[in-house]
């Protein structure tokens, strides 16, 4: 599974080029033809509509002419999306690879995620110090400067949980809680953080004796308020996103079966708070 060469990760151009993909085919245009209108070649107008390339004001109001969108509002907020596209978000400046600054873009987007782990706390619940340790033993090498970065954006994420506007809801596994990375004081400081955030965060703990699903891979699937759900695969590499948008369905009904499955959030805390006071 790789990330394509060029991705524009910014949802708002995700809206530009579904937006313009529409229109098209509220027309019944083919990509040939508008390409043939533009002067261009069929590639360029399907990587302006699946957001793999930004598009120019000039191309913008040359396809808004040709859907026949002549409302003067309408092209100029067609036209401030395309825009805001364009412009880095902070991750950008800070994240060291590119497939970390994809999810956090796309992240930064998420109106709601739902995330499944069998091995380790969520990077959006996740103190530092624990942070830090997870980091250290990772399969990944960094220098010093790298770790620092890394480790800056993973605390700067955590704002949307804390303002509100980003809502999680999160089940783990129940081995999670017998790994203690960075040793028993800091995972006791990492489990009261869980147990404190209980109002901001819907946590579910998966059982052992549910353990058929422990071999399922750690996924996210990520809802946007106008733009389609994406679902991202975790990898030894980084969250990596799913190939196949019709594999997302899929995902989305065995979240669903964890659901009813895991203790319910209440009895997921107070199991939480037992394991903490055993450490």
């Amino acid at each position: 599974m790789a990330i394509p060469a060029k991705v524009n990760a910014n949802v708002r151009g995700r809206k530009v080029g579904l937006a313009l993909r529409a229109l098209r085919e509220q027309k019944g245009y083919t990509a040939d033809f508008v390409a043939e209108q533009l002067g261009c070649s069929q590639g360029k107008v399907s990587r302006i509509e699946l957001a793999q390339s930004n598009v120019g004001k000039g191309d913008l109001f040359l396809l808004l002419d040709l859907y026949g969108v002549t409302e003067l509002a309408e092209r100029e907020r067609m036209w401030e999306l395309a825009r805001e596209a364009r412009r880095p978000g902070w991750w950008e400046r800070v994240a060291p690879d590119e497939r970390l600054a994809t999810y956090v873009a796309f992240e930064h987007e998420a109106a709601e995620i739902a995330a499944w782990n069998a091995n380790v706390v969520h990077g959006l619940l996740q103190i530092e110090q624990y942070a830090r340790a997870l980091f250290l033993v990772a399969p990944i090498d960094r220098s010093a400067e790298e770790l620092e970065r890394v480790i800056q954006v993973r605390m700067t994420r955590q704002r949307r949980i804390q303002d509100g506007s980003l809502k999680l809801w999160w089940i783990l596994h129940e081995s999670v809680l017998e790994r203690p990375y960075g040793g028993p004081e800091v995972f006791a400081q990492q489990l009261s953080h869980l147990v404190a955030m209980r109002n901001k965060v819907t946590i579910q703990v998966l059982r052992k004796d549910t353990a058929r699903h422990f071999n399922l891979g750690a996924y996210t699937i990520m809802q946007f308020a106008e733009a389609p759900t994406v679902t991202f695969l975790e990898t030894v590499v980084g969250e990596l996103p799913l190939d196949d948008p019709s594999h997302i369905p899929a995902y989305q009904e065995n979240y669903n079966r964890l659901r009813a499955e895991a203790l319910n959030p209440s009895e997921s805390i107070e199991f939480i708070e037992q394991v903490r006071t055993r450490l």
